[in-house]
């Protein structure tokens, strides 16, 4: 396993503290909402990319939540710098619960310019995800969702394959209340491809192993209500594509809108290129897939929020194609007076295979 660097950057997530404040205990949690990031110098292919959200501390009484995100990106033996950001939602309550598993290695194994797919089912006990039971069984009837808190993804080969497809999400959630245990689906796709670049053909067996980082939110079915909207869109011929798309929700009108929050989160996106070339893949410059600026209002019951999906080979071999992209996004509504809610965004800049953390101090 890689090693980071000790290159941490401070930055504050807080969840600041009304004077009303419960007596309750508080969770928290901070929910991944996508990434992106660009080579400096070269597209490459792609081999080694980590973008993930991990809670480190959380103090109950108060609310206060401390966390990293961790990036890696690599691509063999190739020297260059990857600009990179994540997207995030804060979230704490004490009304509802947030439990936190990590699923993998998930193996996507296929031949060069196939496709590999891989939907597992998994259970986990409330106390494998970090929930109290006791507390859950005080909540008569319960709703349990799930959502990304972000992925790791390393090839077999150290530099990789040339890009066609990538995508993970999760779904089928359930809570099976005679065994205090939820149950999810994760879902993960890839297809390594060759470029139509004859300096650079493989023949054999390609395989990249994946971990998914899985946010759950278990409550009261009364206090917790979500949304789901799943959205493709598709790109012109092109080298360089950016889609944005502006997502508008017709909510539950709430008759005590002062109780309501409401953040965003992801269960899934993938990109997916296709071509008139006889070798669809590409050389990766730029990739991302995120959400953000949702602007919620619980008293009229609506909402919107922005998806963006880009991908860019643009270097030395440049061969057009175009992409189609999916996410599925959600709007989560807790009832909780008590609760706060903060979006947030990292960046920075890391070469291959060092990587880099940022901390965060939430509530100051």
């Amino acid at each position: 396993m890689k090693t980071f660097a000790n290159l941490s950057s401070a930055i504050v997530l807080g969840l600041v503290l009304s004077s009303a404040a419960s007596a309750d205990l508080y969770d928290a949690e901070i929910f991944w909402t996508g990434f992106g990031y660009s080579w400096q110098d070269n597209p490459h292919r792609l081999s080694e990319l980590k973008t993930r959200y991990v809670a480190t501390d959380l103090d109950r009484y108060t609310g206060y939540l401390t966390a990293r995100h961790l990036f890696l990106a690599d691509v063999g033996t190739v020297s260059d710098t990857a600009d990179y950001f994540s997207c995030y939602q804060a979230a704490r309550s004490t009304e509802v619960s947030f439990g936190r598993a990590r699923i993998g290695p998930m193996g996507l194994r296929c031949g060069i310019d196939e496709v590999a797919d891989n939907r597992s089912t998994y259970r986990r006990a409330l106390d494998e995800i970090e929930v109290l039971s006791s507390h859950v069984e005080s909540m008569g009837d319960v709703t349990c969702r799930a959502f990304l808190g972000g992925f790791y993804l390393d090839a077999s080969r150290d530099q990789g394959w040339h890009f066609r497809r990538f995508g993970l999400g999760i779904d089928a959630v359930s809570f099976d209340e005679a065994n205090d245990r939820v149950q999810f689906d994760v879902w993960a796709t890839v297809a390594p491809s060759n470029s139509p670049d004859p300096l650079t053909r493989y023949d054999g067996d390609c395989l990249y192993e994946l971990y998914v980082d899985v946010i759950f939110v278990i409550g009261p079915s009364a206090r917790v209500d979500v949304t789901y909207e799943e959205r493709t869109q598709t790109s012109s011929e092109t080298t360089s594509a950016s889609l944005a798309a502006t997502v508008s929700e017709s909510l539950d009108s709430r008759a005590n809108p002062e109780e309501w929050r409401g953040f965003l989160a992801m269960t899934g996106f993938s990109i997916d290129l296709a071509s008139d070339t006889e070798h669809a893949g590409r050389y990766l410059r730029e990739m991302s897939a995120w959400t953000h600026d949702l602007d919620y209002d619980p008293s009229s019951g609506r909402a919107s929020y922005e998806v963006v999906h880009e991908f860019s080979n643009e270097g030395t071999w440049d061969y057009s194609w175009t992409m189609t992209s999916y996410t599925r996004t959600a709007i989560v509504e807790i009832r909780d007076a008590n609760a706060e809610v903060e979006p947030g965004r990292v960046s920075g800049s890391a070469g291959c295979a060092v990587g880099e953390e940022t901390e965060v101090l939430f509530g100051e």
